[in-house]
């Protein structure tokens, strides 16, 4: 078999496990894949410092409702997300969380 395959089998491996922590977490599920390469997150909302101290990264802000939404992963403690939530709830914005695999790549786009 080779390294490409490798690679992929155990990419599948890593995000059917993701899928199955979500549920078990009470998260949506967001399998990055497709755009975890150029996915542009938001700029301002918290440092690279923040991100990879939290486990999270801000992926997107949506005006007509205005809710953000995060993407975590299952190290991101249930104590910052309930922290994040009322603190967003208190300014008037909707939060959520998507549990997803590809943290690392996430940050490291973020960096340049």
């Amino acid at each position: 078999m080779d390294e490409d395959k490798i690679q992929a089998r155990r990419r599948e491996q890593d995000e059917e496990a993701t899928r199955r922590r979500a549920s078990i977490l009470g998260l949506q599920y967001l399998d990055g894949r497709e755009f975890e390469d150029t996915l542009p997150l938001l700029k301002g909302v918290l440092t690279i410092e923040e991100m990879y101290k939290g486990r999270l990264v801000p992926l997107a802000f949506n005006e007509e409702d205005q809710s953000y939404r995060f993407g975590v992963t299952s190290q991101t403690s249930e104590s910052l997300m309930k922290r994040m939530r009322d603190q967003y709830v208190e300014n008037g914005k909707r939060i959520f969380f998507f549990l997803n695999f590809w943290f690392g790549v996430s940050v490291n786009y973020a960096q340049v």
